[in-house]
């Protein structure tokens, strides 16, 4: 942990403490995402044989962090040029602010399912699918057989 004048860094975090806008003396925080000094944002080349899962997961995990956290709308654009200048020298043909409103998107519409509203609606128009419906077409199994003779008749 390394602290200064009203920052930290913790972890991958910069937590700063900035005056708020009322200037009522109140400090409010502050979030940035931090990476050490020595970062080079190297990682698997796009010419290398590992699966392409690999190769962007690095991208898709700084994304994933970017919208984990709760940073200002500028600071999330200087993340997302350095998540890009990451995925250039890599070869990566990405385009990360694509990728960064796509999973924005899909965040918000997994939110609205959660709903109520929409819940009620699933259910009610709720198909199953076909292998749910077949019937059991097998013969009945016969029944077990006797492990003790039949009792002798008086006969």
């Amino acid at each position: 942990m390394k602290k200064s004048n009203h920052q930290i860094h913790y972890l991958d975090l910069t937590i700063c403490l900035l005056p708020d806008d009322i200037d009522d003396g109140l400090l409010v925080p502050s979030f940035a995402i931090y990476r050490k000094p020595t970062y080079t944002g190297i990682s698997i080349n796009q010419r290398s044989l590992h699966p392409a899962s690999h190769k962007h997961a690095i991208i898709y995990a700084a994304i994933n962090r970017l919208l984990a956290l709760p940073i200002s709308y500028s600071e999330s654009r200087e993340e997302i040029a350095i998540i890009q200048s990451i995925a250039n020298p890599n070869g990566l043909q990405v385009n990360v602010y694509t990728l960064v409103k796509k999973l924005i998107l899909r965040c918000s519409l997994r939110s609205s399912r959660s709903q109520p509203g929409f819940n009620a609606f699933a259910t009610s128009h709720y198909c199953p699918p076909p292998w749910l419906q077949a019937p059991f077409l097998l013969a009945p199994l016969p029944p077990p057989p006797l492990l003790l003779p039949p009792p002798p008749t008086g006969g």
